[in-house]
């Protein structure tokens, strides 16, 4: 397979985290958006060559859940971990957040700018969506919708840059997984990641159990 016929999936639409970076590191590759990451994973376990950039966990909000559960429904290899500086904007059609009614993003974004939303918009309707770019896009059509996310996303779609940098912490920072249905051989491997979960009828001390072979290696 040349490098053309690669395809790397993203979490779409157009002006996500996701794509910013699938474009900065493999520029060579086609893409694919999928609107969920379920749908990604999905797609990527049909496949025996196509790669996924997956958002895992990030430093203040913590695991991406729906990766976690993603990732135990379908049989997938991480071949990579990649962490992104995330830096949040906040957009919008009008230029006096006074008339702002409800404010929309992916709820990784919304939990990472908590204290700002709080301290600017107490009041306003908080709607989750599937990415930050479907908000920059809800955003665009009406000018009472506020919208968090990369400030690529804002210009992409035409709206006002209002605030920027409005992550509660300086250092924000994303994990990914660049993932594959196959095992590729890959120098230098360093780092494992185990998912499991445990019985419901196990006692306390069950956890303990599961990790102490890592401890006595």
């Amino acid at each position: 397979m040349t490098l053309k016929e690669k395809r790397l999936h993203y979490l779409g639409p157009i002006g996500t985290f996701s794509e910013g970076l699938a474009k900065r590191l493999y520029p060579g590759y086609q893409f694919e958006q999928h609107p969920t990451i379920n749908s990604i994973c999905l797609a990527i376990s049909k496949s025996t060559d196509d790669l996924a950039l997956i958002p895992i966990e990030n430093s203040q909000e913590g695991s991406v859940n729906e990766s976690l559960s993603s990732y135990v429904m379908y049989d997938l290899f991480i071949q990579r971990e990649i962490e992104l500086q995330v830096n949040q904007c906040f957009f919008s059609m009008g230029d006096d957040i006074a008339k702002i009614q409800s404010l929309v993003s992916h709820p990784q974004s919304l939990g990472q700018c908590r204290q700002w939303i709080e301290a600017n918009f107490p009041n306003v309707a908080i709607v989750p969506t599937s990415s930050n770019a479907e908000g920059m896009v809800l955003a665009s059509k009406d000018p009472e919708i506020g919208a968090i996310g990369s400030s690529h996303a804002g210009n992409l779609y035409g709206l006002n840059l209002i605030s920027e940098n409005i992550q509660d912490a300086d250092f924000n920072v994303t994990k990914f997984n660049l993932v594959s249905s196959t095992h590729l051989q890959v120098d230098n491997y360093n780092k494992t990641s185990i998912i499991l979960s445990l019985p419901d009828d196990q006692g306390a001390g069950s956890l303990i159990e599961v990790l102490k072979p890592f401890a006595l290696r």
